[in-house]
């Protein structure tokens, strides 16, 4: 369980090596350390919907660089972006692109856990899948607990943060 006004602290330990990659992941590491400490404590499913919720809400609001406002809670199929929620589509919590547009190609896809479980090796197969990218784009996985996993291929995790309460 989260406490309200728990403060989080960051420990970097490694980095993808893309400085673009790198910096989102600092950008979007202050926002969601601000949505947590906002978010009604708890646990399980409903904290966790209200924690993407709000993060989602805050990321697009902030409307950064390469993510903008589409580039948070996208629904994909075979790497067509898709309504939300549509049947059979994978969605991605944040993306990066390296351009403006969102036909730019995808650099990078941060995945939010609130709940004990991280992402399989098949987690991280659909989400690439889905957003038509291959092995070459990390997937980073944002875990409240674990910290910071960046997933190169879909067998290998470095663990590269901690976050603490």
């Amino acid at each position: 369980m989260v406490r309200r006004g728990a403060s989080l602290t960051v420990v970097r330990k490694d980095r993808t090596g893309d400085p673009r990659i790198d910096a989102k992941t600092d950008e979007i590491l202050d926002v969601r350390k601000e949505v947590v400490e906002r978010t009604e404590p708890g646990n399980g499913a409903l904290y966790g919907i209200r924690v993407h919720a709000n993060l989602a809400a805050r990321l697009r609001e902030l409307d950064l660089p390469g993510i903008g406002r589409h580039g948070v809670e996208q629904s994909f199929v075979a790497g067509d972006i898709v309504r939300h929620g549509l049947s059979g589509s994978i969605r991605t919590d944040v993306l990066l692109r390296n351009g403006r547009t969102s036909a730019a190609p995808i650099i990078a896809i941060w995945d939010i856990k609130t709940e004990e479980m991280g992402l399989s090796p098949q987690s991280i197969r659909e989400l690439r899948d889905g957003a038509g990218v291959d092995d070459s784009v990390p997937v980073i996985e944002i875990h409240l607990i674990r910290g910071i996993s960046v997933k190169h291929r879909s067998s290998v995790a470095v663990t590269v943060g901690v976050i603490a309460t």
